[in-house]
């Protein structure tokens, strides 16, 4: 058994399109830290003009209602209200022109402490008034209000821009969101991958096999093995290259920064990112057996490289493009696909998820994976396939 896996581990790194899907998925990491730490070098000098523009807002705002109250024909009522307006944007605006000042020095911290404060400041307007000018700044507030209440009372140094972290340990819940979960990283586990037991039908190298290995199940748990780790292996290997460059670019921050969870802003809660990397991490190896399963069965059915690996593909890219039309979302939690998207899961970021998402995906995800292997053993059995 040993040696079978060693030699499919071989058969795995030796294969040109594996090596050139390496090298393509290290030069995606490197265009995602090359962007990120653009956007958050640019944080202050593209804030700077947008505070601007918020002040000038703000203050012609304020005019306006000041000439409001001048209104000899205006009520009791509305005059309190423009009364109050008024004195409030002036706060809004004091907040502002402290914000200003603390990016022209660089600091951070106290930038994102009064933005915590405006916000709080304009959530309270909200609740108290429904007039269309009460809220200058249109902000969804309570998740970023949440995750910096979170910083301050942990002593965490925040980073520059709080929704593009460059900082080593922020950065992973960023990279788990934008490239460990998405789309594009699935696709390249279909292509790596896809061809685990159909190449053994295209080079005839099946044959090998029985003179071997006595047991078939024992093929299949070697090639499920390979799989299985080999995946496992370029989420770490992308993982730790990227908390390394970026601890190394923009310190390593703190192992808890946080993750928001959750999708109703009424019913929200953070994690540090290290449990949150622990969840992620596990329910991943849930995905990754399933994943492995499929392609080996597939592999065995099918036969072809090539329609093995395009069916694969053209089955989950058009998953991806239709998963928010109404008619499928009404059914979404029943379709296998939509429990991919480790990071989605475990942040309980789609609608349809709740904090028990992450227990039927992973039992949904387990028994297709047992149903596939059960599928795969009967046809190298029965029908002698290997």
């Amino acid at each position: 058994m040993k040696k079978i896996i060693y030699l499919e581990f071989l058969k795995l790194i030796n294969n040109k399109k594996n090596q050139a899907m390496l090298v393509f998925a290290v030069l995606l990491i490197g265009v995602q830290l090359y962007s990120t730490n653009q956007l958050s070098n640019r944080f202050i000098d593209t804030t700077l003009p947008e505070l601007e523009d918020r002040i000038s807002m703000i203050s012609s705002e304020q005019d306006n209602a000041k000439l409001e109250m001048e209104d000899s024909g205006i009520d009791e009522e509305d005059k309190k209200f423009l009364s109050e307006y008024i004195e409030k944007t002036d706060k809004i605006l004091n907040i502002i022109y402290q914000q200003r000042t603390a990016l022209e020095q660089s600091n951070m911290n106290q930038y994102w402490s009064l933005e915590k404060t405006i916000l709080e400041f304009t959530d309270e307007m909200d609740d108290g008034y429904q007039h269309p000018d009460v809220d200058p700044m249109n902000v969804s507030s309570k998740p970023r209000i949440m995750k910096l209440q979170y910083i301050f009372d942990n002593q965490i140094e925040v980073d520059t821009d709080l929704d593009i972290p460059v900082k080593a340990w922020s950065s992973l819940g960023e990279i788990t969101s934008s490239f460990l979960s998405s789309v594009i990283f699935i696709l390249l586990l279909l292509v790596f991958f896809g061809d685990l037991t159909s190449g053994d039908y295209e080079n005839k190298s099946r044959f090998l096999y029985s003179l071997t290995v006595k047991k078939k199940a024992n093929i299949l748990l070697s090639k499920f093995v390979v799989s299985l780790m080999g995946m496992f292996s370029i989420v770490i290997g992308l993982s730790l290259m990227n908390f390394i460059i970026q601890g190394l670019m923009n310190g390593f921050g703190s192992p808890l920064s946080p993750i928001v969870i959750g999708n109703d802003p009424n019913n929200l809660s953070i994690t540090p990112v290290s449990l949150f990397l622990l969840s992620y991490i596990t329910y991943s190896l849930v995905v990754f057996a399933f994943i492995s399963m499929l392609l080996i069965a597939l592999g065995i059915l099918i036969k072809k490289n090539i329609i093995v690996i395009g069916s694969s593909v053209l089955v989950y890219y058009g998953f991806s493009l239709i998963q928010d039309h109404p008619l499928v979302k009404e059914y979404i939690q029943y379709i296998p696909l939509s429990y991919l998207d480790s990071f989605s899961v475990i942040s309980q970021s789609k609608g349809f998820m709740n904090d028990t998402t992450w227990i039927v995906g992973s039992l949904y995800l387990v028994i297709l994976s047992i149903a596939l292997f059960l599928l795969s053993k009967y046809l190298i059995k029965e029908k002698n396939l290997y």
